[in-house]
């Protein structure tokens, strides 16, 4: 069972993945006021977020902070460190922009959000999934997936950026490191 909590303006946000979406494009999690703490305990590649909260919608296009979202990253792949260089790179930890719109990319607009998934590929198998990749939950849940099935080659594009850290080379070597 994977169960994490994070912090985010004194409000902790959980994801249980033991309780399935009211309908494919929701993406919510419990959120419990003013406690400062983050737990995780055993991952689980078939993340579902629990129950349906409008709350936690409304409240995640405030998290246009990077320094957020990259606790949350941090968090939430604290056991694949490389995903949080990844998402450095792909995106400077940014999920929705200053305005609060969603972050596309710069030189492909079909990537969106902290990882840069690309909706021409994986937009219909991440709904199929449940996920909605335009939110930051969503967006980390099917990056995980993608990293648990094809590992840091999704995010290859950027890899002169990641792939000569210490974390991706004590994971890969040198198979990234491009000069």
């Amino acid at each position: 069972m994977f169960m994490t909590g994070v912090t985010v303006n004194q409000q902790t946000m959980f994801v249980d993945p033991t309780t399935q979406l009211a309908s494919p494009t929701t993406t919510a999690v419990a959120m419990t006021p003013n406690i400062a703490t983050a737990t995780t305990t055993d991952t689980d590649d078939t993340l579902k977020i629990s129950s349906s909260s409008e709350a936690y919608r409304n409240n995640e296009s405030t998290l246009i902070d990077s320094k957020k979202v990259q606790s949350i990253v941090d968090e939430y792949f604290k056991d694949i460190p490389l995903m949080s260089e990844i998402s450095r790179c792909e995106s400077h930890y940014r999920q929705y922009n200053k305005d609060g719109s969603l972050y596309l990319g710069k030189v492909n607009n079909k990537d969106v959000g902290a990882f840069q998934i690309n909706e021409r590929y994986h937009l219909k198998a991440s709904q199929d999934l449940g996920m909605d990749i335009s939110t930051l939950a969503g967006n980390l849940r099917y990056a995980r997936r993608l990293y648990n099935e094809e590992g840091a080659y999704p995010w290859v594009s950027s890899s002169p950026c990641w792939g000569k850290t210490d974390t991706a080379k004590a994971e890969y070597g040198n198979t990234f490191a491009i000069k």
